[in-house]
């Protein structure tokens, strides 16, 4: 997305409301990539060759539960905050300011990293999400499995299989 920035002057300040494009890679299929439509809105204020860039991102992602696998749609809303600058000085000087040209801002990088810093370290298609039997498979959100859910400490799990050859015998 960019911003034309010729407007500007000495304190003033833009401000923009765009639908736009956003291609993102599938985070379990890193093949696959998919389109969504975000609304991004904000300001953009001119300090001398500063540009700050003050904004939000609205989109609705399609995810997949960590836990049951089912994908599901989730709404993410993410800010942005970013510094913009044509002086080679203060590039130099600040890591976190970005370059720019004498024309336009390009918040392209911006939105992706927002968006990246605001999606949930676990996604779940609900808070008391059942997940998947381990046995099974089944999904435990629409089916009861009859799959045995006794906890055996993996160090003994050798001698459940002693016994069960015990008791058929």
């Amino acid at each position: 997305m960019i911003i034309n920035i010729q407007t500007l002057t000495k304190q003033d300040i833009l401000e923009f409301d765009k639908e736009i494009q956003i291609s993102l890679p599938n985070l379990r299929l890193l093949s696959k990539v998919t389109d969504y439509t975000a609304r991004v809105y904000g300001t953009v204020e001119k300090s001398g060759e500063l540009y700050t860039v003050k904004g939000e991102v609205d989109i609705t992602l399609k995810l997949v539960c960590d836990r049951c696998m089912r994908t599901f749609d989730y709404p993410l809303h993410a800010i942005l905050d970013d510094q913009f600058s044509t002086s080679e000085e203060l590039l130099i000087g600040d890591e976190d300011i970005k370059r720019v040209t004498k024309s336009s801002v390009d918040l392209s990088d911006t939105i992706l990293e927002s968006i990246a810093m605001a999606m949930p370290m676990k996604s779940l298609c609900k808070e008391d999400c059942k997940g998947m039997c381990l046995e099974c498979g089944a999904n435990l959100n629409e089916v009861t499995c009859k799959c045995d859910k006794a906890d055996i400490d993996p160090r003994l799990e050798a001698l459940k299989d002693i016994f069960c050859l015990n008791s058929k015998e």
